[in-house]
């Protein structure tokens, strides 16, 4: 179940416009890379996991770099 939360995530940072800045307001990607260094994480969660905090790290193409 958090694996298929941590897509949604990455979803929702990729394609809501507020989605990156909510989730950052929030501390989602420290929560990320929790899971990502648990040893009790399964593979599939870390997969999940590194692919939303990449999708929160990207810049869309259009966004102006001056927001």
């Amino acid at each position: 179940m958090k694996a298929v939360a941590c897509y949604d995530l990455g979803e929702f940072a990729r394609f809501s416009p507020i989605g990156k800045e909510f989730l950052e307001d929030r501390s989602t990607k420290q929560y990320l890379a929790e899971l990502m260094g648990n040893p009790g994480s399964s593979a599939e969660l870390k997969k999940e996991a590194i692919t939303a905090y990449q999708k929160m790290l990207m810049h869309s193409w259009g966004q102006s770099s001056t927001q």
